[in-house]
């Protein structure tokens, strides 16, 4: 756990890796400096907490699309919005103008880790996965008491949106972090077993990790 937020397959690159380092880069590596809190991946289209729409709360970032559908998960559950970090109470976003200066940067000089896709791409993608992950979180909740069917609808509706495995990854880690926070266990496990590839199993082992903790 950091800072009241528990981090889910966080990256294990170096602070100190430069951007005209040539080593290569995966989109497992991101520097940790772009990567935003709630989904663990790049945070594209960057936003900051506010309370009053002209100034920052704090100066934790998240992706929009991640602080979008926060927002409205919290808001289904009636509760304060929060930032994940340092639990603020806030009620709008801002633009971070450096950190998305800094990410663009970063895609534009990457381009192998985003397949080949351009910052705006990323920024139009994500926002077509709002509604879906908005979805998804209203699914858990309907089947709070019958969870043996959600793992089969949360993969139909990927089907269904033919979304690509970096995008179910980033959705997915989003979703079980705050299942974990919750303390949705069960719930957390069953998405699990949906994150593509090697990526899931090693989600795996810190969710049964943290439900013996």
């Amino acid at each position: 756990m950091d800072g009241g937020f528990i981090r889910i397959g966080s990256s294990s690159a170096s602070a100190s890796q430069s951007s005209s380092s040539a080593a290569q880069v995966s989109s497992n590596n991101i520097p940790p400096h772009l990567i935003c809190a709630i989904c663990q991946d790049i945070a594209i289209d960057p936003v900051v907490p506010t309370a009053d729409k002209i100034n920052r709360l704090c100066n934790h970032f998240l992706c929009r699309t991640c602080e979008e559908t926060k927002r409205a998960h919290d808001q289904m559950q009636e509760r304060a919005i929060t930032c994940p970090q340092c639990i603020k109470n806030y009620t709008d976003s801002l633009p971070d103008e450096d950190m998305a200066r800094k990410v663009q940067d970063f895609v534009q000089n990457h381009p192998g880790v985003f397949d080949r896709k351009t910052y705006d791409d990323l920024v139009a993608e994500r926002k077509e996965s709002i509604p879906l992950t908005i979805q998804i979180y209203k699914t858990i909740s309907e089947n709070a008491d019958n969870l043996s069917t959600i793992k089969d609808r949360v993969q139909k509706m990927f089907s269904e949106n033919n979304t690509d495995d970096k995008e179910i990854k980033r959705i997915l880690f989003s979703i079980i972090r705050s299942q974990l926070e919750k303390g949705n266990l069960e719930a957390a496990k069953k998405l699990v077993h949906l994150i593509p590839q090697t990526i899931g199993k090693c989600l795996l082992s810190e969710v049964i990790l943290f439900a013996n903790f």
